[in-house]
């Protein structure tokens, strides 16, 4: 089985062509309660001036972890944890830059990337391979206590403008959440604020992530659509 690495902007259009179409219905009411939290955020963060170290932006420590995630989350996650990312425009969080880290069990996150790909590269050449024997996607499951962190940024200009919010996913033990995964999932504001915090069905976590990642069950919930080689 071939697999065509391409240079590609992984944009919402891409995205949505490999997403049911009731994810785009879902954004437009998760947009209500994000705007709301975009403007909590801002007045959280108003006095905050973000000049990223142009030798090296992702050495500062800028946003703070929640105190009651503090043991699963250091504060310097930036210097020890795995960058799968840099920073990346995304449509399905509204329109915001995303820095995606995780702890650990990164080369599942790069496998699930890869298949990714190759999902999209094979539907590109469906009309030329018809004769080929079509193999499903080989998608792997995260093990308990994985956790993804995504620094989230305003767009200013058409760059990564002032911080927002922080996002993280923790899978925990099995019957946490058992129909959807057993993640967790935080949304805090820059100064360490939790806003949301519960299962995919809470309402606001549904609202907010819930309806879009439900969509991902195949890649246990997590989208795997930006991927940055570390040694490169």
């Amino acid at each position: 089985m071939r697999i065509k690495l391409k240079m590609k902007t992984f944009n919402s259009f891409v995205i949505f062509r490999v997403m049911p179409k009731v994810v785009c219905a879902a954004l437009i009411f998760s947009f209500l309660l994000s705007a709301r939290l975009s403007a909590q955020a801002g007045q959280d963060t108003a006095s905050i001036v973000y000049k990223p170290n142009t030798d090296d932006p992702f050495r500062e420590l800028i946003f703070d972890i929640p105190s009651q995630f503090s043991n699963q989350v250091p504060e310097n996650y930036r210097h020890t944890w795995h960058r799968l990312s840099g920073f990346e425009y995304s449509g399905l969080h509204w329109g915001q830059f995303v820095v995606v880290y995780m702890n650990e069990h990164s080369e599942i996150y790069k496998n699930n990337y890869l298949e990714y790909l190759r999902i999209y590269e094979e539907d590109e050449d469906e009309d030329e391979d018809e004769d080929e024997d079509e193999e499903g996607p080989l998608f792997d499951r995260y093990p308990v206590g994985t956790i993804f962190l995504k620094e989230n940024y305003l767009s200013k200009g058409g760059a990564p403008g002032r911080p927002s919010s922080l996002t993280l996913m923790i899978k925990r033990e099995p019957g946490f959440d058992p129909k959807y995964g057993d993640w967790q999932y935080i949304q805090s504001h820059v100064n360490g604020k939790v806003e949301v915090n519960g299962r995919i069905h809470d309402d606001k976590v549904f609202t907010l992530c819930g309806e879009c990642h439900e969509s991902m069950a195949e890649r246990d919930y997590i989208f795997s659509t930006f991927y940055m080689d570390p040694t490169q």
